[in-house]
């Protein structure tokens, strides 16, 4: 977590917490025996909690592997992008800040999620339902950057995330290939 986290309330961070165990409890469960040999209850035993604490965090097996998380650090970050920047380029230094800030066994840990999730036809939904709801967050900070209304930004959204799902969608996160692919977006929009 960054250091932004003690501005969360206890409650808050107990919550971040204990999703996290989950997140990562399920991650290694899967990667060691597979989707369909993991369940559940497994998944809570090693998180140390109860089944019912699983399904008020996720509601289902597939959707533990399916998380906006990336996006939502980046966003925490978007605020502090460099004004001069463009809405694509202040997001681009927003996932070049997390990437700086997972290291490599974060990072490590992030592509081995992503590695399991796009093996998952049970992902399939959720992860569109994802990419969804992160094109209606990233259009959102795109508006109170430029100081719009939401209905004008949408499309940021929608080519921030297109990106996203071109240069990720089926294969785990490469910082690289991703960051190249909003420069490009950037260069085609100034362009425009």
């Amino acid at each position: 977590m960054s250091d932004r986290e003690p501005r969360l309330g206890l409650r808050e961070r107990k919550k971040h917490r204990t999703r996290e165990n989950i997140r990562r409890a399920a991650h290694r469960l899967i990667a060691e025996h597979g989707y369909a040999a993991t369940t559940v209850d497994d998944i809570a035993a090693m998180a140390d909690v109860s089944t019912s604490t699983f399904f008020r965090y996720f509601p289902n097996k597939a959707a533990v592997l399916v998380s906006d998380h990336l996006v939502d650090a980046v966003l925490e970050h978007y605020p502090e992008a460099p004004a001069e920047l463009s809405p694509v380029g202040a997001y681009r230094w927003g996932f070049e800040q997390v990437i700086a800030e997972m290291g490599g066994a974060g990072l490590s840990e992030e592509v081995t999620r992503q590695a399991l999730m796009y093996t998952l036809p049970e992902a399939a939904g959720p992860l569109y339902t994802q990419y969804v709801v992160a094109m209606e967050k990233v259009a959102q900070a795109v508006a109170v950057r430029l100081n719009l209304p939401v209905d004008q930004t949408g499309v940021y959204g929608g080519a921030i995330l297109g990106v996203t799902m071109q240069f990720m969608n089926g294969r785990p996160t490469d910082a690289d290939r991703l960051v190249n692919g909003l420069n490009r977006l950037d260069d085609l929009l100034r362009q425009a």
